[in-house]
């Protein structure tokens, strides 16, 4: 085995046990019976990655499948990376049968990324599903050459006349040498972001001075957002990102 694929795999598996330790759920692979059933509502030359069910709910997470978008990579990070586009597809439940409701297109990252090819695929260990009828995208960011930090986003999407509304978003971002960093919570109902700093996520080694923990809180406004409209370009820049980005 080389030294930079069993570097990667040791990294995965303690950033595995992280998700376990914060409660974050690592998304599971679509399995062939699933993609049977679901055929119907996924575009031709795309290929089905997830899917997440809530009552009479379902949503649909689901990858261009084009080999020219799959290009080689000469450098550091993965040797192919694979651009194609992935897309959100909205069903609902009615007279025995499922009926598209909507799509976001420009929400969901591809698995990678020319800008960053030390860039894990973000859907990896994270992936879609509804906790308690409310739609959750996890989004992991993390490199395997280049950085140590890590940004584990929780978006939480509650359904309003077949959209889905953003209603809160969680951030837990740290560094993977020492261990600290914060906590982020936005509730875009109430209008108000609580950060928590000092947040020793893993560690610290013996002997180490223990971060000291501070909370603060702000108004953030209460504006709407809907995820068939977010895209996740617009993030790019923190100064001109709307305030779904977190920033």
């Amino acid at each position: 085995m080389e030294v930079k694929t069993f570097l990667n795999a040791i990294m995965m598996a303690f950033l595995a046990i992280v998700l376990m330790t914060w409660g974050v759920p690592t998304s599971a692979q679509v399995s062939v019976s699933d993609a049977k059933a679901w055929a119907t509502y996924v575009p031709a030359n795309w290929k089905l990655l997830e899917v997440a069910k809530n009552g009479a709910d379902a949503v649909l997470l689901v990858e261009q499948n084009d080999p020219s978008k799959r290009i080689a990579n000469d450098g550091l990070g993965t040797p192919t990376l694979n651009l194609n586009s992935r897309s959100l597809i909205f069903l609902s439940r009615a007279g025995g049968r499922y009926e598209k409701t909507g799509h976001a297109d420009k929400f969901a990252p591809s698995e990678g990324s020319e800008d960053s090819p030390c860039l894990e695929d973000p859907l990896l260990e994270g992936g879609i599903g509804f906790e308690k009828r409310i739609l959750t995208v996890k989004l992991h960011y993390w490199m395997s050459c280049g950085s140590y930090s890590v940004a584990i986003r929780t978006f939480k999407f509650r359904k309003e006349n077949n959209r889905y509304r953003l209603i809160g978003l969680d951030i837990l971002s740290f560094s993977r040498a020492s261990g600290e960093g914060e906590e982020t919570s936005i509730n875009y109902l109430s209008g108000k972001m609580r950060v928590k700093t000092g947040v020793q996520v893993i560690g610290p080694e013996d002997g180490a001075p223990t971060p000291k923990s501070q909370t603060r809180w702000s108004n953030v406004g209460r504006d709407k957002y809907y995820l068939d409209s977010m895209d996740q370009g617009a993030c790019i820049d923190p100064d001109s990102a709307p305030g779904w980005c977190g920033y």
